[in-house]
Formats: structure tokens, C-alpha cells, sequence
């Protein structure tokens, strides 16, 4: 019930504030289509793309109890899922067994596929937009370059380790640089 139009024009202005916003997307209900699942991904994209929202997608977890369990438990969607290598949320993975949804349009297997695949476009776009930010702003690549240099040597982390601190702290958050700085 949520209406979008609204809801982008608030993201919209929380941009031009300068506020991180971040968006939580829920795929895998009851009755939802493959063209719905699609569509939600493309919003979160676009959200992404226009306005720097950092998104956070996750799988519909039916829990026991609940309206969502009895609603998949009377259409007979319930099934009890080996999820090895199962993402639920953004980037987690679950190693256990659990009940997942599967109706006629999807398994846990699909959606699944559509998380891993959200997944990397939300890390290109995040990293073309880390690009952009470093080219329009040498000084926030010195600050860049600083801060990865001190994660490695002061600190003293792994290389990847440093490049994931350096992704998920300072470049996927987009205006934290830009408060950082002082800029708009």
C-alpha cells in the first residue's frame, strides 16, 4: 500500500539534503509474481542510480504463526528448504535448514538467483558512482587513498580486508565523503 511516487519524492529531498537514505526491499511473499519481484529490483535500481539510496534487499522469511506462514501454509507454498549457500538478506548467507516459499511462479532457488544478481548491479553502480565522486573531487580520493593507506599500515589488516573497509564504510555510503569534506 505504499505509494511510490510519494515515497521517491521524500528519497528525492532527503538527497538533496545530503542524507543517506536507505531503502528495504522484501521479495518472495505469498502470491507475488515474477513480474513483481522484477519490478521491486528495477524500483531499488533506479533508486540507487537517481538518488544514491543504498538498498537493502531481503527473502520473505515465513515464520510460524504469523498471517504470511498461514496464508503460504493454506495454499500449500510451505516447504522445508536445504538452504546451504542460501542468501536471505543483502549479502548473508544461511547455513541451516528452514521453511522457504514455493508457489507456482518461484522456489527459494530463484529467488535466490535474483538476490546474487542484485547483489553485483548494486556493487557496479556503487562502484561507478565511487568513480565519479574520486574524479569530480581529487580531494576525495586523497582522502580515500589516506584512509586505505592507514587501514593497511596502522591498523594493520589484510589488503582485501582494506578494500572491503574502504568500499562498505566509505564509498557505498555516498555522502558520507561529501559531509566529510565539507561539500554539497
Amino acid at each position: 500500500r505504499l505509494n511510490l511516487k510519494v515515497a521517491e519524492e521524500n528519497i528525492k529531498i532527503a538527497h538533496e539534503e545530503g542524507l543517506d537514505v536507505h531503502a528495504f526491499y522484501i521479495i518472495g511473499f505469498p502470491g507475488e509474481t515474477k513480474r513483481q519481484i522484477r519490478e521491486t529490483t528495477q524500483f531499488a535500481l533506479k533508486l540507487k542510480r537517481s538518488y544514491k539510496v543504498t538498498p537493502h534487499l531481503g527473502i520473505a522469511n515465513p515464520i510460524e504463526g504469523t498471517v504470511m506462514y498461514k496464508k503460504a501454509e493454506s495454499s500449500g507454498w510451505i516447504v522445508d528448504s536445504s538452504t546451504d549457500g542460501i542468501m536471505f538478506h543483502f549479502g548473508l548467507e544461511r547455513r541451516f535448514k528452514r521453511k522457504t516459499i514455493k508457489t507456482p511462479e518461484f522456489d527459494i532457488r530463484y529467488l535466490n538467483k535474483k538476490m546474487k544478481y542484485f547483489t553485483k548491479k548494486v556493487i557496479w553502480i556503487s562502484v561507478r558512482q565511487a568513480i565519479i565522486l574520486c574524479i569530480f573531487n581529487p580531494e576525495v580520493m586523497i582522502h580515500l587513498c589516506k584512509y586505505f593507506l592507514e587501514s593497511l599500515f596502522i591498523d594493520k589488516i589484510h589488503f582485501s580486508d582494506g578494500v572491503k573497509q574502504l568500499f562498505l564504510r566509505k564509498l557505498f555510503y555516498p555522502n558520507y565523503l561529501t559531509r566529510y569534506l565539507g561539500k554539497n
